[in-house]
């Protein structure tokens, strides 16, 4: 089974290898941003909004806006938690102002791993300041199976000097985020955090594999497999609820 840790607002005490929580720190006193050479353990996000929204999205009787709402409560709180170890930076404050004014020091690019992720990711515009948006698709490439990863985004910066925040809702087999964060790696991106509301541990094995540097936040490791349904227990038929 793969380690993970859960996260500093979680209430509740895994089983498995885990960290202590972490006291809250003035901004200036936060630790630096993790090294991309460094190995990242899976955080699992056991915030109680976070816990509430999974277990409503698991319920098959949720549906259309009721789903909808459930999904963008818990990318907002995944999307809070892996964007919490982004270093700030101090300018000087505007004029009348008594205290030091501070920002943060990379901007954030967002980008959805699936067409379902895009339209979720929506919900974030309002609250992840100056955002870039975009989508890593997968696309035939020649004439066989093989599928090929195309970066689509605009007026963002070089991806090495931002914060990559890569959202996939569920990862079943790990490929389609194996092959997105092999292309950011070679697009120059170097500070990327993986964000899904659950993950098998197949799947998350298959990512840790290739790219263990990675941060992984997520609400659930579910340790099922289906051949037909992926990650057990999942989210019953996630994209046709999403759309109804």
């Amino acid at each position: 089974m793969t380690p993970y840790t859960t996260s500093p607002d979680s209430s509740r005490t895994s089983t498995r290898e885990s960290r202590p929580p972490t006291p809250l720190a003035r901004p200036s006193e936060r630790p630096p941003e993790r090294p991309a050479t460094a190995a990242a353990t899976p955080v699992v996000v056991e915030h109680p909004v976070a816990q509430h929204a999974l277990t409503a999205l698991r319920h098959r009787q949720t549906f259309g806006p009721d789903f909808r709402a459930h999904c963008h409560q818990l990318l907002l709180v995944l999307a809070l938690e892996a964007t919490r170890s982004m270093a700030l930076q101090t300018k000087v404050p505007v004029a009348g102002q008594g205290e030091e004014a501070r920002h943060l020091a990379k901007p954030i690019v967002f980008l959805a791993a699936s067409r379902s992720a895009m339209g979720i990711a929506a919900c974030l515009r309002e609250f992840l300041p100056e955002t870039v948006f975009g989508s890593v698709t997968l696309d035939p490439a020649g004439s066989g199976d093989r599928l090929e990863p195309r970066l689509h985004i605009f007026h963002a910066r070089s991806l090495s000097e931002v914060r990559v925040v890569l959202f996939q809702p569920i990862v079943a087999r790990g490929l389609s985020a194996t092959l997105a964060l092999s292309l950011l790696r070679k697009s120059g991106a170097n500070d990327v955090a993986v964000v899904s509301y659950i993950t098998s541990e197949q799947g998350l094995a298959r990512i840790r594999t290739g790219f263990p540097e990675v941060p992984f936040y997520t609400a659930a490791i579910d340790q099922g497999w289906a051949n037909q349904l992926g990650p057990l227990p999942g989210i019953w038929n996630f994209e046709e609820r999403l759309c109804v």
